[in-house]
Order: C-alpha cells, then structure tokens, then sequence
C-alpha cells in the first residue's frame, strides 16, 4: 500500500522601502513546507531570508537560514 502524499507551502514575504530614499530598502520572506508522510508523521522544511540594501556599516547586507527535522503528531 503506498501512502497518500500531502503537502502545504506556506510563504510570507515582507517589502519595507526608505520611502525618502528609494535605493534604501528590506526584503524579508520565510517559506515552509510540510510534507506528510503518514497520518501521524510529517517532514519539515523551513527557509528564511532577509535582505538589507543599506546596512550599518560593519553588518552584512544579508542572511540565510534553513531548518529541517520530522514532525509526529499524537
């Protein structure tokens, strides 16, 4: 018998503008996936970015992260 596969992709995505100065402006978005692999057991990915055109000096312009792991539901 081969399990039925399901699956959800959420994603949020934030655009903030300098408005007095266009050049100037940050980009965040978080997306998700869940996959479900049986009724009670489900895979988990999520990735986050956040982007700065203009950062103080000394801090990049830029940061990534990617989480994975397994979830059981009971």
């Amino acid at each position: 018998n081969v399990p039925e596969w399901k699956s959800r992709l959420i994603t949020t995505t934030y655009f903030q503008p300098e408005w007095g100065n266009a050049p100037d402006f940050r980009v965040s978005s978080d997306i998700q996936l869940e996959l479900t692999i049986t009724d009670n057991l489900s895979w988990n990915s999520d990735f986050l970015i956040f982007y700065d055109s203009e950062p103080p000096p000394g801090i990049r312009n830029r940061a990534l992260r990617l989480t994975q792991g397994l979830k059981f539901s009971f």
